[in-house]
């Protein structure tokens, strides 16, 4: 997929800034989440939790990208080409930190934000994980909300961001917590459980934001620079 083209209202899915003109700030504040602000981006394929490996628990928690995964990681440069983003919040999970590496973006601040981790599967899902020491490709997580429910997760991701100065934003998180932000953005009461809105690894989304407060969903699940690499059904 060729890099996305310049335009004045132009702001860019897990596990990524600007050529051409930027969009006035009081026109725009969010634009793509990578797969899942700005720009939203889902990481790549990474091994699915009914595959078993010696370390089962802690691989279903935080399993890394595949061979394939990376490949798919790796086509994301094309879309962010010419881009730099004011800042990108990556998730801490290794398969988002391995794809926002592999994606080669240009941004002025990355920090690992926990609130942008996978939904909790069941009750207690991280409840006593840790990820290890983190790869200094991103500044240090301010929040420790491993523990914290994930749709006030996305709620408090999302008020702070736009409540930032800056224009053009980056997320690199996971498709789950995506369908949340996608719901906090809409300004939807809480649901029971997550939107039923796909994303393949390695899409990517857009979302705009007006200073009327308009809000605007440009893109959902953007594949068209990773379609030959993915398979009829994605992974978590």
């Amino acid at each position: 997929m060729p890099s996305l083209p310049p335009t004045d209202l132009h702001i860019i899915n897990e596990d990524g800034q600007v050529s051409g003109s930027k969009k006035r700030k009081e026109e725009l504040r969010l634009d793509y989440f990578l797969a899942a602000a700005h720009a939203v981006g889902r990481h790549a394929d990474s091994l699915p939790a009914f595959i078993r490996t010696y370390h089962e628990s802690e691989d279903r928690k935080d399993a890394p990208l595949t061979a394939l995964g990376e490949d798919q990681a790796r086509t994301l440069a094309g879309v962010f080409d010419g881009q730099c983003f004011d800042s990108a919040h990556v998730s801490p999970l290794r398969r988002a930190r391995r794809t926002f590496a592999l994606a080669s973006v240009t941004v002025r601040r990355a920090p690992y934000d926990t609130r942008l981790i996978e939904i909790d599967w069941e009750p207690g899902f991280y409840e006593g994980f840790a990820p290890g020491e983190l790869p200094d490709i991103a500044e240090p997580d301010r929040h420790d909300a491993w523990s914290v429910p994930a749709w006030e997760r996305a709620s408090a991701f999302l008020e702070e961001v736009l409540a930032s100065d800056d224009e053009l934003i980056l997320a690199v998180t996971h498709q789950g917590i995506c369908r949340h932000l996608a719901g906090v953005f809409m300004g939807l009461e809480r649901p029971k459980a997550p939107l039923p809105m796909w994303m393949d690894n390695a899409s990517a989304s857009m979302l705009d934001v007006y200073a009327d407060g308009r809000r605007l969903i440009r893109r959902w699940n953007d594949t068209r620079h990773v379609a030959h690499l993915l398979s009829k059904h994605s992974g978590p």
